[in-house]
């Protein structure tokens, strides 16, 4: 845990965002019995996180001439 607080405050100073999933998939018991792999429903969860995550980070930024990079929005991000 001591590396991703080191991490974490790292990518804060940065302005670069981080995605610690290792509290929030324990905190919600979304891991197989073994610990390590995700269950079914934490795949689900992780794949819609992860497809948010990309769409603000490439959506964010400016490319080209006066454009942004257009992508189709994750399903739950289609009501904003």
């Amino acid at each position: 845990m001591g590396i991703n607080s080191w991490l974490h405050g790292w990518c804060c100073h940065e302005v670069f965002g981080f995605y610690d999933n290792g509290t929030f998939f324990n905190d919600y018991h979304l891991l197989e019995r073994d610990g390590t792999h995700l269950s079914g429903k934490g795949k689900g969860i992780f794949d819609n996180m992860l497809a948010s995550l990309l769409w603000r980070a490439l959506n964010s930024r400016t490319w080209g001439v006066g454009g942004k990079v257009t992508m189709l929005k994750p399903s739950h991000l289609a009501g904003d």
